[in-house]
């Protein structure tokens, strides 16, 4: 996708998500301001896992079936 949509969606990611993080940045190709994006990466230092995994849930189809395992370690 290109950039200007890549980074509009990282931005509404991270404002949901914020609420549940202590810290949370835009990483990988958005971050480095690459012209065509593969995939949205965020960076965060999670307080509040199961408020993040709900609150992105409600989002849309943006979690990978294998990403709360790996976020919470289980």
């Amino acid at each position: 996708m290109e950039l200007a949509l890549a980074q509009n969606i990282a931005k509404d990611l991270v404002e949901l998500a914020r609420p549940a993080c202590s810290r949370i940045e835009i990483a990988g190709s958005i971050r480095r301001l690459k012209s065509n994006v593969k995939d949205v990466e965020l960076v965060a230092i999670v307080e509040d896992y199961t408020s993040l995994y709900e609150r992105l849930s409600q989002a849309g189809r943006f979690i990978k079936p294998s990403v709360p395992a790996i976020v919470t370690g289980k």
